[in-house]
C-alpha cells in the first residue's frame, strides 16, 4: 500500500507527462496536447467527483443524516478510486 505521500509523488510523475496523461484525456478534448500538473489533474478529479456527489446526495429537505453522509461517502470513495487510477500499479513481488 503507498502511502500518500508516495501516491501523490506516483500522481505527479504521471500527469507531468512520463505516462503521457494529457488535458484532453480528462476533459473530454479541450486544449489537445497540453500536460497537467499533477495538481491540477487532481483538482479536476475531485470536481467531477463532486458533480457526481451532487447527484448522489439526496437534496436538503429529502435527505436523513445517514442518506447525507452515505452519499457523501460514496462521492469521497469515488475521488479516491479515481485519483489511485491515475497513480503507476504497484508491482507483486511475491
Amino acid at each position: 500500500m503507498q502511502t500518500d505521500a508516495e501516491l501523490r509523488e506516483a500522481v505527479a510523475r504521471k500527469m507531468t507527462g512520463e505516462a503521457g496523461y494529457k488535458w484532453d484525456e480528462l476533459t473530454g478534448g479541450e486544449r489537445r496536447g497540453m500536460c497537467l500538473s499533477a495538481d491540477i489533474a487532481i483538482r479536476l478529479v475531485v470536481a467531477r467527483c463532486a458533480e457526481v456527489a451532487v447527484r448522489i446526495v439526496p437534496s436538503a429537505r429529502q435527505r436523513t443524516s445517514a442518506e447525507y453522509h452515505a452519499g457523501w461517502s460514496a462521492a469521497l470513495e469515488a475521488a479516491s478510486a479515481a485519483i489511485r487510477a491515475l497513480a503507476p500499479q504497484e508491482q507483486s513481488h511475491d
